[in-house]
């Protein structure tokens, strides 16, 4: 059972996040997006977990879907013809969006499980994350690369080191045993 695994996941990580645990919402109208907001709402219902409306978002403009499909076709190696003219993601709608759009996606969707004070509060809770996080001046004129300091013979690079500490986290936290880990 999916919520069986969604449970399994949540819990998961919410050992490893504590109280920074958000649980993502998106309206994409998507049947795969509309199971997974009604799995983060019965999550929330459960476990009182904030929601956090976000906005996948793989072009800048509505008008540049077209455009994009054509350039993921090509890195696939497929012809604008493949699957029978339709997009490759199956929507038009992953464009980086103003929050009237999204308000406006949600009035125009089959959201009709998701109430307007759930996507409200998962919408402010976007500027409860910009409160946790450390900003970042990408401004700065010198270099901001992190720097690895590696206890053992230094025989990795930099972006090795980094694999190598990412899944030892994995292992240690035993999520390196479920599938596609």
């Amino acid at each position: 059972d999916r919520y069986e695994t969604a449970v399994y996941h949540y819990e998961k990580l919410k050992e490893i996040f504590g109280n920074r645990l958000f649980l993502e919402i998106q309206l994409h109208d998507l049947k795969s997006q509309h199971l997974a907001n009604r799995m983060m709402l019965k999550l929330n219902n459960k476990h009182h977990t904030p929601l956090l409306l976000t906005c996948d978002a793989h072009y800048a403009e509505h008008d540049d879907c077209a455009a994009h499909d054509i350039l993921v076709r090509s890195a696939r190696n497929q012809t604008i013809q493949a699957n029978d003219g339709n997009l490759c993601y199956t929507t038009d709608q992953l464009w980086l969006k103003s929050d009237k759009e999204i308000f406006q996606s949600w009035k125009d969707g089959s959201y009709d499980y998701l109430s307007k004070n759930n996507l409200k509060k998962a919408f402010q809770n976007s500027y409860k994350i910009n409160d946790l996080i450390d900003t970042y001046d990408i401004y700065k004129k010198k270099d901001t690369y992190p720097v690895f300091i590696q206890t053992k013979d230094n025989s990795l690079t930099n972006i090795q080191f980094l694999v190598k500490l990412a899944l030892d986290g994995l292992q240690e936290k035993g999520l390196d045993i479920i599938p596609g880990y």
